[in-house]
Order: structure tokens, then sequence, then C-alpha cells
């Protein structure tokens, strides 16, 4: 998205009320989770988290690990 010169809200403008948040590949990676590129038609600069479940302490970990970019709150509001 930097690269295009789009905002962080353009990733979710068709989920209002939604919000943004951002984790890094090696947060995720530190948890042995995988983090590829996955391309969708309605957004070009989606990825995925994938490996072993996210259950137990891993979803936390990742929770824990990521940053708000656009709350809620900001995606209601414009």
């Amino acid at each position: 998205m930097v690269r295009d010169g789009r905002p962080p809200a353009d990733a979710i403008r068709n989920y209002a009320g939604h919000g943004l948040a951002a984790i890094t590949a090696a947060h995720a990676r530190s948890l042995n989770q995988a983090v590829a590129r996955d391309p969708q038609p309605e957004e070009p600069a989606h990825g995925v988290v994938y490996g072993r479940k996210k259950s137990g302490g891993v979803g936390g970990k990742l929770r824990d690990g990521a940053t708000w970019v656009v709350t809620p709150l900001q995606s209601e509001i414009g």
C-alpha cells in the first residue's frame, strides 16, 4: 500500500465500522507462523498468516503484538 501511495484506511474501505491492525512478519514468524502475500481482487495488498492453529497462546500473542492502524471508531467517522 505504501508503494502504491494508498492510505491504510483504503484497505477497509468496504467494511464500515471495522478497524485495521498490523503485525510484523517477524513477530508472526517468531511464533512459528508463516506469512505470505495473498492478493485479492478487492485488495491487492492482502496478506495471510498461516501455520499451526492460532488457539492457545499463539492468537493472544499475535494480538498483543499488533498495533491499531485504523481504529474501528476512525473508520466510522471517515
